[in-house]
């Protein structure tokens, strides 16, 4: 079994999704700098596979611009 290292979290600001490391204890928006704790965020989606994850983020993302 594999550790699902990475996932997906949105920012509450200015609502994007990103991919990030799940052993970081924090993580920080790429647009609009909100600093976020990991543990307390919601999770999208986990995967141990840094390609499958900007395939989901795109995904998404999509659904998020609806």
């Amino acid at each position: 079994m594999t550790v699902k290292r990475y996932g997906i979290i949105v920012c509450y600001e200015c609502k994007r999704a990103w991919g990030i490391d799940l052993l970081q204890k924090t993580a920080k928006c790429l647009i609009c700098s909100k600093r976020y704790s990991v543990a307390r965020r919601k999770i999208f989606y986990r995967t141990s596979d840094l390609r499958e994850l900007r395939l989901d983020i795109a995904k998404i993302q999509e659904k998020l611009i609806k």
